[in-house]
């Protein structure tokens, strides 16, 4: 769970990832959470289970991609600090993804 800082995408250029901000992947503690990248952004409905590398997260998603009504699954597992996975477009692209935890902001004194 957490908010986490897509650090890369196959194939894509940093510049283009962030093309609407800062590229992320957000999870709560309710099953749900929220992503952006590139023209690409929505929202997740996740469940855990037991992959080949141990605990992963396994998701269904909708949103929005530079207007159009998109939708897809995807996954991810965390390989000691860095979270892995892969969103599916729905009859589209398949984006693989490594992600860092977003480190929290010291309060100010």
């Amino acid at each position: 769970m957490g908010r986490w800082r897509i650090t890369s995408i196959k194939g894509w250029d940093e510049s283009d990832v962030d093309l609407l901000g800062p590229a992320y992947i957000e999870l709560t503690a309710r099953n749900h959470g929220d992503f952006r990248f590139v023209a690409l952004r929505g929202e997740i409905d996740y469940r855990v289970s037991l992959g080949q590398k141990g605990p992963q997260i396994d998701w269904t998603w909708v949103g929005d991609d530079d207007g159009a009504e998109v939708s897809g699954r995807g996954w991810a597992y965390r390989d000691g600090d860095t979270l892995k996975g892969t969103f599916f477009v729905f009859l589209g692209d398949d984006v693989h993804f490594e992600a860092a935890l977003f480190k929290p902001r010291r309060a100010s004194r």
